[in-house]
């Protein structure tokens, strides 16, 4: 009876125990990941831009919000500004270079089309503010008249100040001083005791000398690293003779270059011809006969009103054919060929036989075979690459002064352009009575 009683009391405590205890929680399933589906690019508008250039990428199954998304122009990140469901609107990043642009979101990446990336120009003022005559360092300084520029070995420019009749240095700095030239006239001499009269022209050789052009002079003057001022060819007098220097006569010249074996060449703007000035002092006549426009070989060719040049590490000459509206080039051996333009004043990007200026003044040589324009009266500068596709880096068209870059930048009639050691672009804006600078973007 007593075990029967003991093993009662243990059921009944292990009973009440088992009652204690709290009742099991249910489990409520996860509820299911709902996979959104992947994006797709159908469309890139526009297909090709610079630096800033706003795109519209269309597709499906874009997130929200717009910053979930990681868009790279050829690797390089965009700006994302806003975005839906069904569009992305982005900002082409600087120094993009061609390539494909891709989507990234949710770890998922999404291949679009190429994206075509035009280069253009970052504008900023180098030196100078309003017209006057004034040195100093940047925006203190004064230009009359900044019409052509060039940098020697050490990153010195000089430029021809031309209704001021002085020739101006600037330092790497922005620092203006006034190398050569005082008032109007024809004298040499050292520094401001030598007189020039309309100096258009400007370039440097290795050792340092400056030559210089004048168009009312019809001379040829050349500068020494010290400041001295000599004539080396033309009397003051319009004319067109060959021969040695003391009897060789020039008409307006405006375009200068010297080759690597010291020969100089001469855009002789009235005679409408390229003259060569031989280092022993003979001039003659490399390529160009009377007013028109012919391609060929040295004196069958023709040209109308050159006047900027330039040379290229090969030795082929650069020459802007401001009247004939075109860019021309010249081989060592003479042979006078249309690099771009179809002759005719406008405005026009595209193939070099469909492309149009309106009277380009001078050229630069980039290293990599690109050739920039200083394309006075449409107030751009523009670009002739390798395979001839002329497109505009920088300028609206219409006479300003803002910097920016591209087309946000406005010009006032640039008349010249230098290019430095590290790539950078120094412009001549005239009637802004600027030196401003460009930077690649």
């Amino acid at each position: 009876m007593g075990v029967v009683l003991m093993l009662c009391v243990s059921m009944l405590v292990f009973s009440c125990k088992d009652d204690d205890e709290p009742a099991p929680v249910p489990v409520t399933p996860d509820p299911p990941v709902v996979e959104l589906p992947d994006p797709t690019i159908s469309a890139v508008n526009p297909a090709s831009g610079a630096t800033g250039t706003v795109v519209t990428i269309t597709g499906t199954n874009f997130r929200s919000p717009a910053s979930l998304h990681t868009v790279t122009f050829n690797g390089v990140a965009a700006v994302i500004k806003s975005g839906t469901s069904t569009q992305l609107t982005v900002e082409v990043p600087d120094k993009a270079g061609d390539g494909k642009i891709v989507l990234t979101v949710d770890g998922k990446t999404i291949e679009g089309p190429a994206f075509d990336y035009l280069e253009s120009y970052r504008v900023s003022t180098f030196a100078g503010s309003s017209q006057g005559m004034s040195d100093g360092t940047g925006a203190s300084a004064q230009f009359y008249d900044p019409w052509d520029i060039a940098i020697d070995a050490n990153g010195v420019m000089y430029v021809t100040d031309y209704d001021s009749h002085q020739i101006r240095k600037i330092t790497p700095d922005g620092v203006v001083s006034t190398f050569a030239g005082s008032t109007a006239g024809f004298a040499d001499g050292t520094g401001t005791a030598a007189q020039f009269n309309g100096p258009t022209a400007i370039t440097t050789d290795a050792a340092g000398n400056v030559y210089v052009t004048e168009d009312v002079n019809h001379a040829i003057r050349k500068i020494t690293p010290d400041g001295v001022v000599t004539t080396i060819a033309g009397n003051g007098k319009d004319g067109d003779n060959d021969g040695p220097v003391e009897i060789a006569k020039f008409g307006k010249p405006s375009g200068i270059a010297v080759d690597a074996d010291g020969n100089l060449y001469i855009g002789d703007v009235n005679n409408h011809r390229i003259r060569k000035i031989s280092p022993d002092g003979i001039v003659t006549t490399f390529a160009g006969s009377t007013a028109g426009y012919a391609d060929g070989m040295g004196t069958a060719a023709q040209f109308n009103g050159p006047t900027g040049l330039k040379i290229d590490a090969e030795g082929n000459l650069y020459v802007a054919d401001s009247y004939g509206h075109r860019i021309r080039k010249i081989t060592a051996a003479g042979e006078v060929t249309t690099l771009a333009g179809n002759g005719s004043a406008g405005y026009a990007d595209g193939a070099a036989a469909d492309a149009q200026f309106n009277e380009p003044w001078n050229v630069a040589v980039r290293a990599d075979g690109a050739v920039l324009v200083a394309d006075y009266l449409n107030h751009r500068i523009r670009m002739i690459a390798p395979d001839g596709t002329v497109t505009t880096v920088a300028g609206t068209g219409t006479a300003g002064n803002a910097d920016g870059i591209g087309a946000a930048a406005s010009f006032n009639e640039p008349g010249s352009l230098a290019i430095d050691a590290a790539g950078n672009v120094y412009v001549t804006d005239n009637r802004n009575f600027r030196i401003r600078k460009l930077i690649l973007e």
